[in-house]
């Protein structure tokens, strides 16, 4: 596996272009959460149905009714890296939680999401994704939490996904 090194960087992927270009990235660019939205929400098949609306750990509560259908995400870091050189490797469990307000749109946003990430390797934004792999997915309903009768469906899937740490040498 080849290695491309710009300043104190370095990757075991090909660096993309706007890194190249870009001198003023700063590390927080690089993380997977970031990497994952830029690359989700840049495939038409999901970004038509969702907008722009994915977010980190809860949809928030002042977008919350006009926020569906939305993706949820949660990344939990396994605590083993390896790091070798000035980049190395960690493993992460990524939940994308499809919200929407039938069950049907949630599957629907699943069946958008699984084919873009099942299997990936490359950049997603700026994070280097080494490998992609589907583990399980699971349904869930929410009761309302008013009187208005309105559920909201969920259907999750669960990634196992090794991307590339970068590390910043001085």
């Amino acid at each position: 596996m080849s290695c491309c090194t710009l300043g104190a960087l370095a990757s075991p992927l090909p660096l993309p272009l706007a890194v190249a270009v870009c001198p003023t990235i700063e590390l927080s660019d690089y993380t997977l959460e970031a990497g994952l939205k830029t690359y989700l929400l840049g495939r038409a098949a999901i970004s038509c149905l969702v907008a722009a609306r994915m977010f980190p750990k809860n949809v928030p509560r002042d977008v919350e009714r006009a926020g569906y259908p939305c993706i949820v995400y949660d990344v939990t870091e396994a605590p083993n890296e390896a790091i070798t050189g000035q980049a190395g490797s960690a493993v992460a469990q990524v939940d994308l939680h499809c919200w929407a307000t039938t069950f049907e749109a949630s599957t629907l946003i699943a069946k958008a999401v699984r084919p873009a990430l099942q299997g990936f390797r490359g950049w997603a934004g700026l994070a280097g994704i080494i490998a992609s792999k589907y583990e399980s997915t699971d349904d869930e309903d929410q009761e309302p939490k008013d009187d208005s009768g309105a559920y909201w469906y969920c259907r999750t899937l669960t990634f196992s996904i090794v991307y590339v740490v970068p590390l910043h040498t001085f």
